[in-house]
């Protein structure tokens, strides 16, 4: 009977141990499998919100005329959203630096002289735009360098020519100088190969 009771015990005690391995096992895998969501969902999470970085615009101006430059994101083109971030021009030097946040690469108006000279740039977020012009003739004198340049050299120079203030058929267009549907398709088919000769000029 001793000898029973004592290979009972023994079974017992092998069978709480053993279950007690097993529940701590269990928690510990619970655990990772709880971790291993909350990892995934995240991540996942994390990708759906783009990352916020800085992106600085700055540069000089020759003779400036006003002591603010601006630029203006339209941040929701379903609802015409737009914000606006300005920083101050050192009169006496001309420079100006701006840093923005910026979630996405985005398509701006750089605004000068009261929001009377607007030119479209490119700024992704990361990148340092250096610019510069004369406020006396900021059309004909704006030069970028530094990062994405090439981009911005394209935007400036393709609005020089073709802004309706600078290109007389955009003009008619626009100012309904040229009325009839024939004198119309005219006019557009003459802008669609100025367009495609400018783009293959500028990438050659």
């Amino acid at each position: 009977i001793d000898m029973a009771f004592m290979l009972f015990s023994f079974f017992i005690r092998i069978w709480i141990w053993l279950s007690h391995k097993i529940i701590v096992l269990f928690v510990f895998l619970l655990l990772g499998v709880l971790l291993s969501i909350s990892c995934f969902s995240l991540n996942l999470y994390a990708q759906k919100i783009p990352a916020v970085e800085y992106a600085v615009i700055e540069g000089k101006i020759t003779h400036p005329t006003n002591n603010e430059i601006a630029v203006l994101i339209v941040t929701n083109s379903l609802d015409g959203s737009k914000e606006l971030s300005s920083t101050p021009i050192d009169m006496t030097t001309g420079s100006f630096k701006l840093a923005l946040k910026l979630g996405a690469p985005t398509l701006m108006n750089l605004l000068y002289n009261d929001n009377k000279w607007q030119q479209p740039i490119y700024v992704k977020p990361g990148s340092r735009i250096t610019l510069q012009f004369d406020a006396l003739n900021p059309d004909k004198t704006l030069k970028f360098a530094g990062d994405l340049a090439n981009d911005n050299n394209f935007l400036a120079a393709y609005q020089t020519k073709f802004d309706c203030n600078f290109d007389a058929t955009c003009r008619d267009i626009m100012d309904y100088v040229v009325k009839t549907p024939a004198q119309i398709l005219t006019a557009e088919n003459d802008l669609k190969i100025r367009k495609k000769t400018f783009l293959t000029e500028f990438t050659q």
